[in-house]
Protein backbone atom coordinates (compact mmCIF):
# COMPACT_ATOMS: atom_id res chain seq x y z
CA UNK A 1 0.00 0.00 0.00
CA UNK A 2 2.83 2.34 0.96
CA UNK A 3 4.72 1.60 -2.28
CA UNK A 4 1.56 2.21 -4.35
CA UNK A 5 1.03 5.58 -2.61
CA UNK A 6 4.65 6.64 -3.21
CA UNK A 7 4.40 5.55 -6.83
CA UNK A 8 1.25 7.63 -7.32
CA UNK A 9 2.86 10.73 -5.79
CA UNK A 10 5.93 10.33 -7.99
CA UNK A 11 3.69 9.90 -11.02
CA UNK A 12 1.84 13.17 -10.32
CA UNK A 13 5.07 15.03 -9.56
CA UNK A 14 6.57 13.82 -12.83
CA UNK A 15 3.44 14.89 -14.72
CA UNK A 16 3.57 18.34 -13.11
CA UNK A 17 7.26 18.70 -13.93
CA UNK A 18 6.66 17.67 -17.53
CA UNK A 19 3.81 20.19 -17.81
CA UNK A 20 6.00 23.00 -16.46
CA UNK A 21 8.84 22.06 -18.81
CA UNK A 22 6.38 22.07 -21.71
CA UNK A 23 5.12 25.54 -20.75
CA UNK A 24 8.71 26.78 -20.51
CA UNK A 25 9.66 25.18 -23.83
CA UNK A 26 6.64 26.36 -25.80
CA UNK A 27 6.64 29.79 -24.21
CA UNK A 28 10.39 30.39 -24.15
CA UNK A 29 10.02 33.45 -26.41
CA UNK A 30 6.87 34.94 -24.89
CA UNK A 31 7.04 33.78 -21.24
CA UNK A 32 9.88 36.16 -20.23
CA UNK A 33 8.06 39.10 -21.84
CA UNK A 34 4.77 38.26 -20.10
CA UNK A 35 6.50 37.77 -16.74
CA UNK A 36 8.34 41.11 -17.11
CA UNK A 37 5.13 42.95 -17.91
CA UNK A 38 3.28 41.39 -14.97
CA UNK A 39 6.21 41.96 -12.63
CA UNK A 40 6.38 45.65 -13.56
CA UNK A 41 2.61 46.18 -13.51
CA UNK A 42 2.58 47.50 -9.94
CA UNK A 43 5.28 50.06 -10.76
CA UNK A 44 3.46 51.19 -13.90
CA UNK A 45 0.12 51.44 -12.08
CA UNK A 46 1.63 53.29 -9.12
CA UNK A 47 3.56 55.64 -11.41
CA UNK A 48 0.32 56.59 -13.16
CA UNK A 49 -1.37 56.89 -9.74
CA UNK A 50 1.23 59.48 -8.71
CA UNK A 51 0.17 61.56 -11.71
CA UNK A 52 -3.60 61.18 -11.24
CA UNK A 53 -3.51 61.55 -7.42
CA UNK A 54 -0.69 64.07 -7.25
CA UNK A 55 -2.16 66.50 -4.71
CA UNK A 56 -3.45 63.78 -2.40
CA UNK A 57 -0.08 62.00 -2.31
CA UNK A 58 1.90 65.24 -1.84
CA UNK A 59 -0.41 66.41 0.96
CA UNK A 60 -0.13 63.04 2.70
CA UNK A 61 3.68 63.14 2.72
CA UNK A 62 3.90 66.75 3.91
CA UNK A 63 1.32 66.09 6.65
CA UNK A 64 2.81 62.78 7.88
CA UNK A 65 6.38 64.09 7.97
CA UNK A 66 5.47 67.66 8.93
CA UNK A 67 7.55 69.11 6.09
CA UNK A 68 7.07 71.88 3.54
CA UNK A 69 4.53 71.15 0.80
CA UNK A 70 7.31 71.49 -1.78
CA UNK A 71 9.03 68.37 -0.39
CA UNK A 72 5.79 66.42 -0.69
CA UNK A 73 5.50 67.41 -4.35
CA UNK A 74 9.18 66.56 -4.91
CA UNK A 75 8.61 63.06 -3.48
CA UNK A 76 5.65 62.46 -5.82
CA UNK A 77 7.69 63.66 -8.82
CA UNK A 78 10.67 61.41 -7.98
CA UNK A 79 8.34 58.49 -7.25
CA UNK A 80 6.56 58.85 -10.58
CA UNK A 81 9.72 59.30 -12.67
CA UNK A 82 11.57 56.38 -11.05
CA UNK A 83 8.70 53.95 -11.53
CA UNK A 84 7.73 54.90 -15.08
CA UNK A 85 11.26 55.39 -16.41
CA UNK A 86 12.61 52.29 -14.63
CA UNK A 87 9.76 50.15 -15.95
CA UNK A 88 10.15 51.58 -19.45
CA UNK A 89 13.87 50.78 -19.52
CA UNK A 90 13.26 47.16 -18.44
CA UNK A 91 10.52 46.65 -21.03
CA UNK A 92 12.73 48.20 -23.73
CA UNK A 93 15.65 45.97 -22.56
CA UNK A 94 17.86 49.05 -22.15
CA UNK A 95 20.22 49.33 -19.15
CA UNK A 96 18.21 46.73 -17.25
CA UNK A 97 20.61 46.50 -14.25
CA UNK A 98 20.38 50.28 -13.73
CA UNK A 99 16.60 50.17 -14.18
CA UNK A 100 16.27 47.39 -11.57
CA UNK A 101 18.41 49.43 -9.16
CA UNK A 102 16.18 52.48 -9.72
CA UNK A 103 13.01 50.46 -9.05
CA UNK A 104 14.54 48.77 -6.00
CA UNK A 105 15.66 52.12 -4.60
CA UNK A 106 12.20 53.53 -5.21
CA UNK A 107 10.65 50.62 -3.29
CA UNK A 108 12.96 51.32 -0.36
CA UNK A 109 12.02 55.01 -0.50
CA UNK A 110 8.32 54.11 -0.35
CA UNK A 111 8.87 51.81 2.64
CA UNK A 112 10.55 54.67 4.50
CA UNK A 113 8.31 57.58 3.45
CA UNK A 114 5.01 55.72 3.94
CA UNK A 115 6.33 54.19 7.22
CA UNK A 116 5.29 50.75 5.99
CA UNK A 117 7.72 48.92 8.25
CA UNK A 118 5.71 50.08 11.28
CA UNK A 119 2.21 50.05 9.77
CA UNK A 120 1.50 46.79 7.94
CA UNK A 121 3.82 43.77 8.09
CA UNK A 122 1.89 41.86 5.42
CA UNK A 123 2.21 44.83 3.06
CA UNK A 124 5.95 45.00 3.81
CA UNK A 125 6.31 41.31 2.91
CA UNK A 126 4.65 41.95 -0.47
CA UNK A 127 6.97 44.86 -1.26
CA UNK A 128 10.06 42.84 -0.31
CA UNK A 129 8.76 39.94 -2.43
CA UNK A 130 8.47 42.21 -5.47
CA UNK A 131 12.07 43.31 -4.85
CA UNK A 132 12.99 39.64 -5.21
CA UNK A 133 11.32 39.74 -8.60
CA UNK A 134 13.61 42.63 -9.55
CA UNK A 135 16.64 40.49 -8.71
CA UNK A 136 15.31 37.79 -11.04
CA UNK A 137 14.82 40.43 -13.75
CA UNK A 138 18.47 41.37 -13.34
CA UNK A 139 19.59 37.73 -13.54
CA UNK A 140 17.46 37.19 -16.64
CA UNK A 141 19.03 40.24 -18.32
CA UNK A 142 22.50 38.84 -17.60
CA UNK A 143 21.48 35.52 -19.17
CA UNK A 144 20.32 37.39 -22.26
CA UNK A 145 23.44 39.47 -22.60
CA UNK A 146 25.97 36.73 -21.92
CA UNK A 147 28.18 35.77 -24.82
CA UNK A 148 29.91 32.41 -24.64
CA UNK A 149 33.07 31.91 -26.65
CA UNK A 150 33.38 28.63 -28.52
CA UNK A 151 30.50 27.09 -26.55
CA UNK A 152 32.53 27.21 -23.32
CA UNK A 153 30.86 28.42 -20.10
CA UNK A 154 31.94 31.82 -18.81
CA UNK A 155 33.96 31.64 -15.58
CA UNK A 156 32.68 34.99 -14.27
CA UNK A 157 29.01 34.28 -14.84
CA UNK A 158 28.37 31.87 -12.00
CA UNK A 159 29.03 33.11 -8.46
CA UNK A 160 27.26 36.50 -8.39
CA UNK A 161 24.40 35.19 -10.53
CA UNK A 162 23.75 32.08 -8.44
CA UNK A 163 23.47 34.05 -5.19
CA UNK A 164 21.33 36.78 -6.73
CA UNK A 165 19.04 34.14 -8.20
CA UNK A 166 18.78 32.43 -4.82
CA UNK A 167 18.07 35.75 -3.09
CA UNK A 168 15.38 36.62 -5.62
CA UNK A 169 13.77 33.22 -5.16
CA UNK A 170 13.80 33.48 -1.37
CA UNK A 171 12.41 37.00 -1.33
CA UNK A 172 9.70 36.19 -3.85
CA UNK A 173 8.21 33.41 -1.71
CA UNK A 174 7.40 36.04 0.94
CA UNK A 175 4.37 36.88 -1.21
CA UNK A 176 3.11 33.33 -0.59
CA UNK A 177 3.89 33.68 3.12
CA UNK A 178 1.82 36.89 3.21
CA UNK A 179 -1.24 34.81 2.21
CA UNK A 180 -1.07 32.73 5.39
CA UNK A 181 -4.19 33.29 7.51
CA UNK A 182 -5.36 30.41 9.70
CA UNK A 183 -8.92 31.66 10.19
CA UNK A 184 -11.49 29.44 8.48
CA UNK A 185 -11.80 26.48 6.10
CA UNK A 186 -10.71 27.94 2.74
CA UNK A 187 -8.14 30.27 4.35
CA UNK A 188 -6.53 27.33 6.12
CA UNK A 189 -6.35 25.32 2.88
CA UNK A 190 -4.84 28.24 0.93
CA UNK A 191 -2.41 28.90 3.79
CA UNK A 192 -1.19 25.30 3.84
CA UNK A 193 -0.76 25.21 0.05
CA UNK A 194 1.07 28.57 0.15
CA UNK A 195 3.46 27.45 2.90
CA UNK A 196 4.27 24.17 1.13
CA UNK A 197 4.82 25.97 -2.19
CA UNK A 198 6.97 28.64 -0.48
CA UNK A 199 9.14 25.98 1.18
CA UNK A 200 9.62 23.99 -2.05
CA UNK A 201 10.50 27.10 -4.09
CA UNK A 202 12.86 28.30 -1.35
CA UNK A 203 14.87 25.06 -1.33
CA UNK A 204 14.58 24.74 -5.11
CA UNK A 205 12.80 21.39 -5.26
CA UNK A 206 10.53 20.76 -8.28
CA UNK A 207 10.86 24.52 -8.66
CA UNK A 208 9.35 25.08 -12.08
CA UNK A 209 6.10 23.11 -11.59
CA UNK A 210 5.62 24.49 -8.07
CA UNK A 211 6.26 28.09 -9.23
CA UNK A 212 3.83 27.60 -12.13
CA UNK A 213 1.17 26.17 -9.80
CA UNK A 214 1.73 28.99 -7.29
CA UNK A 215 1.43 31.57 -10.08
CA UNK A 216 -1.92 30.11 -11.16
CA UNK A 217 -3.13 29.99 -7.53
CA UNK A 218 -2.11 33.61 -6.89
CA UNK A 219 -3.70 34.78 -10.14
CA UNK A 220 -7.04 33.13 -9.36
CA UNK A 221 -7.04 34.34 -5.73
CA UNK A 222 -6.19 37.83 -6.95
CA UNK A 223 -9.24 37.95 -9.21
CA UNK A 224 -11.55 37.00 -6.34
CA UNK A 225 -9.81 38.91 -3.53
CA UNK A 226 -9.12 42.24 -5.25
CA UNK A 227 -11.93 42.96 -7.76
CA UNK A 228 -11.27 46.71 -7.88
CA UNK A 229 -13.38 47.02 -11.05
CA UNK A 230 -16.53 46.32 -9.01
CA UNK A 231 -16.15 49.46 -6.84
CA UNK A 232 -18.00 51.87 -9.11
CA UNK A 233 -19.67 54.17 -6.58
CA UNK A 234 -18.09 57.58 -6.02
CA UNK A 235 -17.94 57.19 -2.22
CA UNK A 236 -15.95 53.96 -2.64
CA UNK A 237 -13.21 55.58 -4.74
CA UNK A 238 -10.58 55.51 -1.98
CA UNK A 239 -11.32 51.85 -1.16
CA UNK A 240 -11.14 51.10 -4.89
CA UNK A 241 -7.64 52.61 -5.04
CA UNK A 242 -6.42 50.45 -2.15
CA UNK A 243 -7.88 47.27 -3.66
CA UNK A 244 -6.48 48.18 -7.08
CA UNK A 245 -3.01 48.68 -5.60
CA UNK A 246 -3.19 45.26 -3.88
CA UNK A 247 -4.36 43.70 -7.16
CA UNK A 248 -1.33 44.96 -9.12
CA UNK A 249 1.07 44.09 -6.30
CA UNK A 250 -0.15 40.51 -6.39
CA UNK A 251 0.01 40.53 -10.19
CA UNK A 252 3.67 41.51 -9.92
CA UNK A 253 4.31 38.49 -7.70
CA UNK A 254 2.63 36.30 -10.33
CA UNK A 255 5.10 37.76 -12.85
CA UNK A 256 7.99 36.95 -10.51
CA UNK A 257 6.86 33.34 -10.18
CA UNK A 258 6.57 33.04 -13.95
CA UNK A 259 10.09 34.46 -14.17
CA UNK A 260 11.24 31.54 -12.02
CA UNK A 261 9.56 29.20 -14.52
CA UNK A 262 11.40 31.02 -17.33
CA UNK A 263 14.93 31.20 -15.83
CA UNK A 264 14.79 28.15 -13.56
CA UNK A 265 15.84 27.77 -9.92
CA UNK A 266 19.53 28.45 -10.47
CA UNK A 267 22.63 26.63 -9.25
CA UNK A 268 21.83 26.87 -5.52
CA UNK A 269 18.87 24.48 -5.51
CA UNK A 270 18.02 20.83 -4.98
CA UNK A 271 16.94 20.58 -8.61
CA UNK A 272 20.46 21.53 -9.74
CA UNK A 273 22.03 19.19 -7.16
CA UNK A 274 19.99 16.32 -8.59
CA UNK A 275 21.33 17.11 -12.06
CA UNK A 276 24.89 17.22 -10.75
CA UNK A 277 24.44 13.81 -9.08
Amino acid sequence: MQMTSNSTVKKYLKAAEDAADEVQRRGKHILPTVSRLLLLSTYLEDGVRMLTHWSMQANYVSREWNVFALLGHLFVLINMICQLVGSGLVLARVQVPIACAILGGNTLMQIIVYKIIFEDFSYLLRLVAITGGLLLLYVESQNEGRVVFGGLPSISENKPKRWLQLSGRLLLVLMLVSLVRFQEGLDILVSLISLIAAALIAIGFKTRPVALGAAVLLFVLNLFSHPFWSFNEKHLEMLRDFVKYDFFQTLSAVGGLLMIVAVGPGDVSLDQRKKDW
